[in-house]
């Protein structure tokens, strides 16, 4: 979407010089064009000529049509979406059947959803692109252009139409209406995915007065919100946010803790443990040196944090993981037992302290086989106030549990049950298990009731290039377009995508390591 979104801003792209107003005539074939384009979803090239159009008026009459198409256009995007995720629901269980369970009328209808989504994704992706195009058009007027916006948008039902109006107002975050949109679009009971959207354009805002207002996110409940805003005070070097940051992690999920302890780091130029105790100590001893940021820190204690799990020697630091695991025919095959510490090929996560390596691995056999208990063994080490699913996919994609489960002692042996009951056969259909991946977590969704985003790291396991699901007829998929999904369901960079491959081929290797540095994550070779 961001590249689609890009290439039309060139079609849009207007210095203040080139306004000027259109005649009678003109004005009413422009208005009338957009009107027609706009009162549907899709064609975002016409749509972004149309806007170019109008414009080039650069009158009130046009920003005022500018902020109606806006609206429309948040509309289509938001029923697309919303559609979208209904048609999944529908898909779902019909791609995880087994070839023997499956009817001829599930076969019709299975390729019948798939279209239906193809389709909508496609819509979907044009929307985005379009209402980018809006943005951006605001961004390039003065702020009596924005203020019709900014009016129709605030308090507007649709979450869409909110977030669009929190990025338009942070490109002049002074502005006074713009200001009132920004707080209601970071207020604390706003939805999630507004607040993330003026986080992130706020990343890039000018001036400073912005600043109290992320840094009170820092706190938020929700927690992507609070990743979103740690990385953001940590890129904008925001040196108030750090006893804020301390404060946050003495009760932070490992994820979050992750991305607070790296803002830290920037900001100060420590090297400190993730703990809040030595954070604390250290702020209370140089905090002169940091200017006036508030009242001393009062002592704080650090929840119990649970230690890192370990899957084919990948260290991951987390509370709500999902395993995405391959279970195509290839995986029947022998495979030695892999080496006890394999070397990161790309970012890791968590701190820099160096940690203990666990016992080798004893297990050889069969890569499924392997695979079982690498995963078993990963269950095991979750404590029990974590989070976890698995999905096992190969032309189908099959989950354990329709949500996250906590790591209680039931919950892993009715797990155990499953995982042994895995079998090899068919193809790999990876984009099919990430894009339920995303769903489960909630990234890219569009459901009015929003539940927010239940899982922060993923670790996916294949042996294989990733291919469509039209077994037995099953053709290689490109990587580059399962990549550009995985941008658009994880545009916030909340989730961690970490990857093992084994016994892969090249492109699946090339497409798994892409997968995790695009992802913050870390690939593996298992």
């Amino acid at each position: 979407m961001r590249r689609i979104g890009l290439v039309l801003l060139g079609l849009v792209t207007l210095a203040p010089a080139a306004f000027a107003k259109l005649d009678g005539p003109e004005w009413t074939a422009a208005e009338q064009k957009f009107r027609t384009l706009f009162a549907q979803p899709g064609d975002a090239e016409g749509k972004a000529l149309a806007v170019k159009e109008v414009l080039r008026d650069g009158e009130a009459r046009a920003w005022k049509l500018l902020s109606d198409g806006t609206i429309l256009e948040c509309g289509h995007l938001a029923r697309t979406g919303e559609r979208l995720s209904k048609a999944l629901n529908e898909l779902q269980p019909l791609i995880g059947k087994k070839a023997s369970e499956m009817y001829p009328q599930d076969r019709e209808n299975m390729y019948r959803l798939q279209g239906e989504v193809s389709d909508l994704e496609s819509v979907r992706t044009a929307s985005a692109a379009t209402v980018e195009v809006l943005v951006r058009a605001f961004a390039g007027g003065d702020e009596a252009a924005r203020r019709p916006l900014l009016a129709l948008a605030r308090g507007h039902k649709e979450w869409v139409v909110r977030a669009a109006a929190a990025r338009v107002a942070a490109v002049a975050p002074d502005e006074a209406l713009g200001k009132q949109v920004l707080a209601e679009a970071l207020g604390p009971t706003q939805d999630p995915r507004v607040k993330v959207a003026a986080l992130e354009a706020l990343a890039k805002a000018p001036g400073t007065s912005w600043q109290d207002a992320v840094v009170a996110r820092l706190e938020d409940p929700d927690w992507g919100v609070q990743v979103v805003a740690a990385r953001v005070v940590g890129e904008r070097e925001v040196g108030k946010a750090i006893p804020v940051l301390i404060k946050v992690l003495a009760g932070a999920s490992p994820r979050v803790a992750e991305t607070v302890v790296g803002a830290l780091r920037k900001l100060t130029g420590q090297s400190i443990d993730a703990y809040a105790e030595p954070w604390a100590k250290w702020w209370e001893a140089n905090r002169a040196h940091y200017g006036a940021d508030g009242r001393p820190l009062q002592p704080v204690v650090s929840q119990p944090r649970s230690s890192d799990i370990a899957f084919y020697g990948l260290k991951v630091r987390s509370d709500k993981v999902l395993f995405i695991i391959d279970t195509s025919g290839s995986m029947k095959h022998e495979k030695q037992a892999p080496p006890a510490t394999p070397t990161p090929k790309g970012p890791t996560t968590g701190d820099d302290k160096p940690k203990p390596d666990e016992p080798p691995a004893k297990f050889s056999g069969p890569k499924i086989e392997i695979a079982k208990q690498e995963l078993r063994r990963a269950l095991r080490a979750l404590p029990k106030e974590a989070m976890f699913n698995i999905i096992s996919f190969n032309h189908g994609v099959v989950q354990w549990q329709p949500k996250m489960m906590a790591a209680n002692d039931a919950n892993k042996e009715l797990a155990y049950a499953w995982i042994r009951d895995m079998a090899p056969s068919g193809s790999t259909y990876i984009d099919g298990a990430l894009r339920l991946g995303f769903k489960m977590a909630g990234m890219g969704a569009y459901d009015k009731a929003y539940p927010g985003v239940a899982v922060d790291t993923i670790i996916l396991l294949s042996d294989g290039a990733p291919t469509d699901n039209a077994f037995p007829e099953s053709k290689e998929m490109n990587p580059a377009e399962i990549l550009a999904h995985v941008r658009e369901w994880n545009a916030a960079k909340r989730v961690v995508v970490h990857c093992v491959g084994i016994d892969n081929v090249v492109q699946g290797i090339e497409f798994m390591k892409k997968l995790a540095a695009e992802n913050g994550g870390t690939y593996v070779d298992g």
